[in-house]
């Protein structure tokens, strides 16, 4: 299994109906792409102070299926819609 950890902090120009745009994309991916075994995203419940804002874990069976995920036009779409908000972002791929 590979999990795909992305950690967006949002800039100032993010307002929630753009969140809630970009959370819509996201909630769109795993009817989408039949890659992508599970996806869980949200805002940082703010239990200890982290610096990112918002968390996106994805799930695959391989490295193949994640890099077939990448290039899929649904993830572009939702790709597309996050880097307007984006002041910093945070991702890594494990496997296990």
């Amino acid at each position: 299994m590979l999990r795909h950890v992305v950690l967006i902090k949002f800039n100032d120009s993010a307002n929630e109906e753009m969140v809630q745009a970009l959370a819509a994309k996201l909630d769109a991916l795993p009817a989408a792409i039949p890659e992508l075994v599970s996806l869980v995203h949200g805002r940082d419940a703010g239990v200890s102070g982290g610096k990112y804002s918002y968390g996106v874990f994805a799930d695959f069976n391989s490295v193949a299926d994640y890099q077939s995920y990448l290039q899929h036009p649904a993830h572009q779409a939702a790709g597309g819609a996050m880097m307007p908000l984006v002041a910093d972002v945070a991702q890594l791929q494990l496997e296990y």
